[in-house]
Formats: structure tokens, C-alpha cells, sequence
């Protein structure tokens, strides 16, 4: 199912897996750009624009869906970046722990994030770049049936409670955790990376190739 944003009936999805928030990002950048448009002159390359934002965001697939809304989004100088793993990752046991996002980024409008650099976990906010950014994401853990996983979408490394899901009793089967939706003011040189925890007992393989994140940023500072 989807939505239709109020001005220009841009659609954005409703029904996706919940726990990524997939649903939540497409509704709010969709509104965004709305609103963005709202304020422009209507001309003949704001209606190729509009048509190209709506014919992206119905055709797609689930994960094709989020890109292209965040595509649109990047078209009309709204900063966004996703990012995703690749290859394996074992997760330290009792530590929070950065991801490393070492795949392709499917998009990056700002260059904060550098899949091959020293620190592939992270997005790093550039000069000039300050503002409040919205980030959301999913990890994959193994089949583990002891201890508790986390995961949630961290500023500089330091945990943020609220913006953490907590998963209390895990079964012998492989588990997606979604990273609640957050908001975030970041000033050049703070970062984000999504963070995972779990107490199993000792290090957990992750399906780092189903782990992924996205930020967008709302307004500049």
C-alpha cells in the first residue's frame, strides 16, 4: 500500500517491514519534497521532476522503493546517503560495536561515508554540512539462542537509548533487528554508524550483507 503527499500527490510506502522503518523514511522525505516543490514556480522541468519522483517511487521494489525515494530526494538538493555491508563480520561479544558498511554505497549525495577508508562504519558530517539528519537502519544476527541483541543508530559512538531496539530473548533462528528512526544534530566532523550489541556469551557471526543504514537530513544549520 501507499500514500499520496497533500500537494502534489507524490506516493510513499506504507506497508513495509516495520522493524526497518522503510515505510516511515519514504513517507517523510516524500512529504519533504512536497514541501520543497510547494514553494517553486510550476514549470515544464518541475512537472518531468514530479513525474520522474512518482514513477520511481511506484515501480520499485521494497529495498528499490527506499533508493529511488531517497534518489528523488538527492534530485531536489536533499542530502541523503544508504549505506549496506558485504562479505562476513563477527560482532564482539558485550561490546557496542560500529558496522562496516563495506558494499557500494547505494547512494551518498555529501561523500560522508567512505566504504574502503578507516572507518567504513561511519558517516562523517562535512564542512559546511552541519544540521539535523534522520537516520534509521536493520541488522542481521545469526541463529543464537543465548543472551540479548541491539541495535540502534549512535552519534560520535556514544549509546543513545531511545534510539536503540532491543531484541530480550532470542530463538535458534537468524534474527533482523531494526534500528529505531532518530534525529540527529550534527555539526563537520561528528558522525553516525549503526551500532549492534549482543551478550551471547562470546563473538556472534552477522549476516552483514542483510546489515544497512540511511540517514536524511531535514534541515541545515
Amino acid at each position: 500500500m501507499s500514500g499520496l503527499t497533500p500537494v502534489f500527490q507524490l506516493p510513499y510506502l506504507t506497508d513495509l517491514d516495520p522493524a526497518a522503518d522503510i515505510g516511515v523514511v519514504s513517507q517523510r522525505l516524500a512529504e519533504r519534497i512536497d514541501s520543497v516543490m510547494t514553494g517553486r514556480a510550476v514549470d515544464p522541468q518541475l512537472s518531468t521532476l514530479q513525474q520522474e519522483i512518482a514513477a520511481r517511487s511506484t515501480a520499485d521494489t521494497a529495498l528499490g522503493n527506499r533508493v529511488g525515494v531517497l534518489e528523488a530526494a538527492a534530485a531536489l538538493g536533499i542530502p541523503v546517503a544508504s549505506m549496506r555491508g558485504a562479505g562476513s563480520y563477527s560482532l564482539p561479544n558485550s561490546a557496542w560495536t560500529g558496522l562496516p558498511m563495506t558494499a557500494s554505497d547505494l547512494v551518498d549525495t555529501l561523500n560522508g561515508h567512505d566504504p574502503l577508508g578507516a572507518n567504513p562504519s561511519r558517516w562523517i558530517c562535512p564542512a559546511g554540512e552541519g544540521g539535523w539528519y534522520l537516520a534509521g537502519g536493520a541488522a542481521q544476527f545469526i541463529s543464537n539462542a543465548t543472551g540479548r541483541r541491539f541495535v540502534g543508530v549512535h552519534k560520535n559512538g556514544v549509546d543513545n537509548p531511545p534510539a536503540n531496539n532491543m531484541l530480550p530473548s532470542v530463538t535458534a533462528t537468524a534474527v533482523t533487528l531494526g534500528a529505531p528512526t532518530s534525529l540527529h544534530l550534527l555539526a563537520p566532523g561528528d558522525y553516525l554508524e549503526l551500532q549492534a550489541f549482543q551478550d551471547s556469551g562470546a563473538a556472534l557471526a552477522m549476516t552483514i550483507a542483510n546489515c544497512g543504514w540511511w540517514l536524511a537530513r531535514l534541515i541545515k544549520t
